[in-house]
């Protein structure tokens, strides 16, 4: 996962060598990894995580859990579901998996089987300068200082050469809206079950600042 290139040389010592394995994860439907070709739920996104883990280190084993967004509400879900296996976790500008309210339910799920999607119709660009230039210009939340530069480093992982240029490799399911989101109250439950120290890391004029909306998972 490109988008902790920048993030990474921190993890190593003065001579490069790492603190620790690492495993940077591509979620399905992201970058070099599969699609499902059909919706996603964070809690799939869980159990994948927990599954690699079982691969590479066996069942059983101790880890730390960290990520960024989707990831990092997927790394409070498994510390919260495996807290005996969880030695730290830490979540950027993430309280948790996306709930919405119960209520809401029924429209979710109306609006999620809206037309699928088709993969064939994913936009081509020139090129990963075109491309990055887009993507930056269409950044789920305006910022200026995420430009064309920030969004060349997704492009590494993220682009795939197709007849006429490039295309994002992301399966078009993902921006689908969710049949059905955890509600708040369950959200809650995998904090509370959560018994590893825990690092939030909140940007100073990141999403949460904008909004001024912060989900307490002590609360």
């Amino acid at each position: 996962s490109d988008s902790f290139a920048a993030l990474a040389p921190k993890l190593c010592d003065a001579d490069g060598a790492a603190f620790a394995d690492v495993v940077a994860l591509d979620l399905a439907g992201h970058g070099l990894s599969d699609h499902r070709n059909g919706p996603y739920h964070a809690v799939d996104f869980a159990a994948d995580a927990i599954y690699a883990a079982n691969e590479l280190w066996g069942e059983g084993c101790h880890f730390n859990v960290a990520g960024h967004s989707l990831g990092g509400g997927v790394a409070l879900m498994v510390a919260g579901a495996w807290p005996d296996r969880i030695r730290r976790v830490a979540a950027i500008e993430s309280a948790g998996a996306l709930a919405g309210p119960a209520a809401d339910a029924p429209s979710s799920l109306r609006k999620s089987c809206r037309r699928p999607p088709v993969g064939g119709s994913r936009r081509v660009f020139r090129d990963a300068a075109d491309a990055a230039q887009r993507r930056a210009a269409k950044n789920v939340m305006a910022d200026a200082r995420f430009t064309e530069r920030e969004a060349l480093v997704l492009t590494a992982r993220g682009l795939e050469e197709v007849d006429g240029g490039v295309r994002w490799r992301t399966d078009p399911w993902l921006l689908r809206p969710s049949r059905l989101r955890l509600d708040p109250s369950q959200g809650l439950a995998f904090a509370r079950a959560t018994t590893a120290p825990a690092l939030l890391v909140l940007a100073k004029d990141g999403g949460f600042a904008r909004t001024g909306r912060f989900v307490d998972p002590s609360s």
